[in-house]
């Protein structure tokens, strides 16, 4: 994957992140069917077991965190990436700071002296 994603660019991180998501959700089933066939049968390692399944939820965890993340700054980037690190309610207070010194222009010539 890694090989691909040098010639795909990010469509092969993409395929990564969506493909690593489907296997370890796989893997979720898998092991937990496993699980219940070894306990069926007798063996109780419910140490190997629980950390079987702590590797596949970390695995799903990372996935969907950086996925939600690039969507979120996909998000952000669209609408309005380029106020740097002000934010929506910083700027409007600016623009009415700016409105209240021109009403309150004594020359008239709408500056703030």
């Amino acid at each position: 994957m890694q090989l691909a994603s040098f010639f795909l660019g990010s469509h092969a991180l993409q395929l990564e992140l969506y493909g690593g998501l489907l296997l370890f959700t796989g893997y979720v089933l898998f092991d937990s069917q496993a699980m219940v066939e070894r306990a069926a049968g007798g063996a109780r390692d419910y140490v190997g077991d629980a950390f079987g399944l702590f590797v596949d939820l970390a695995a799903i965890f990372t996935r969907l965190l950086v996925i939600l993340l690039q969507q979120q700054q996909r998000r952000g980037s669209g609408q309005g990436g380029s106020r740097g690190s002000k934010g929506r309610r910083e700027e409007e207070e600016e623009e009415r700071q700016r409105r209240r010194g021109r009403d309150h222009d004594p020359k008239g010539k709408g500056r703030a002296w």
